[in-house]
């Protein structure tokens, strides 16, 4: 199928009052999977919202190009990994003139970024779609004080990293040791809220947390909800571990009326504990090494007492803004 008949489809979704998504998913389930990417149907809805409903390639004025730049563009959408060599056999054009026209549009190779999961167009349109969601429900009525986020996380007993020294010209620099691969540490549970910690716990030497562990849990915590939050409705804020999702922890949780707020699979960018408290806690533990589990605990509750209740807050609250990013990224990974 041409690209214009391609574009006039999604014209027509656009006027349906299809989301770019959901036209993305229509396209590909009707004429076949990856008939068209999921950036190209945001590229053009965007155009349309413009009002304009233009679906042909502009012409162009002047001597003649030897490259469709918007074929170009096409091209690097649905696989920004392309190489130059990739390009011009496609384009059949020399490795000179896609070199140039890259130039022209503003593209340069990038290193790669370690992300959290090689996201499917599934997941992105699901992260996406519920981000977008969310956004609505808080435009609506915000509900981020009556967030409670939960998560675990290891503290190591040596927590140094490689540092640099003042030597002299000539001098060996000084020797550190690495780390035991399977070194010694501890696991906490951590539930807060914008006020603040309300609930923490450390995992008992050669325990695992399992579904009965976690609605243990939750019972503790739940004897701990601040009063205006029972009065509002708690909404819990936690990831899809097996503990979290397994049918027992979800008989609990309605049991005791907490609501779930619904949360992407391998999305630790939209989870406070992992973009904000697991962070600046990780800075706290920086270069401090312990021989005696008690001692890693003491450091965790130091490190609790320590913030402000405007810390806690500002880690919920940025979730508003993390939301409308992934959206902006069409699913995207975006830190």
């Amino acid at each position: 199928m041409e690209k214009t008949q391609i574009r006039t489809i999604l014209l027509y979704h656009f006027k349906e009052g299809l989301s770019g998504t959901e036209s993305w998913r229509k396209v590909n389930d009707t004429l076949g999977p990856d008939v068209v990417s999921i950036r190209t149907v945001q590229r053009w809805f965007k155009k349309f919202r413009t009002m304009n409903e233009d679906v042909k390639d502009k012409p162009r004025s002047g001597q003649p190009t030897k490259i469709d730049i918007d074929a170009l563009r096409e091209l690097i959408e649905e696989d920004p990994r392309s190489t130059v060599r990739m390009l011009a056999g496609t384009l059949n054009v020399s490795l000179g003139t896609v070199s140039n026209y890259l130039k022209k549009i503003g593209m340069k190779k990038k290193l790669d970024k370690w992300v959290p999961h090689n996201l499917t167009d599934d997941q992105k349109a699901r992260r996406s779609l519920l981000c977008q969601q969310m956004l609505d429900e808080h435009k609506k009525c915000s509900f981020l004080d009556r967030i409670i986020t939960c998560d675990e996380k290891w503290i190591t007993y040596d927590n140094r990293r490689r540092s640099s020294s003042w030597q002299l010209k000539g001098q060996r620099p000084l020797h550190f040791a690495k780390p035991e691969f399977h070194q010694k540490k501890v696991m906490v549970t951590v539930w807060w809220t914008t006020r603040g910690v309300i609930h923490h716990s450390f995992l008992e030497p050669g325990k695992t947390i399992t579904a009965k562990a976690y609605c243990d849990e939750i019972e503790a915590m739940y004897e701990k909800i601040p009063g205006y939050i029972k009065r509002a409705g708690p909404i819990l804020l936690h990831d899809n571990a097996r503990p979290h999702v397994a049918k027992m922890t979800q008989e609990k949780l309605a049991f005791l009326q907490i609501e779930v707020l619904p949360h992407p699979a391998y999305s630790p960018d939209l989870a406070p504990s992992d973009y904000y408290l697991f962070r600046s806690l990780a800075n706290f533990l920086r270069g401090k090494k312990y021989v005696r589990r008690e001692h890693a605990q003491n450091d965790f509750v130091d490190f609790i007492e320590s913030r402000s209740q405007g810390f806690f807050k500002k880690g919920i609250y940025d979730l508003v803004g993390r939301w409308q990013q992934c959206v902006d990224s069409y699913g995207c990974y975006f830190n």
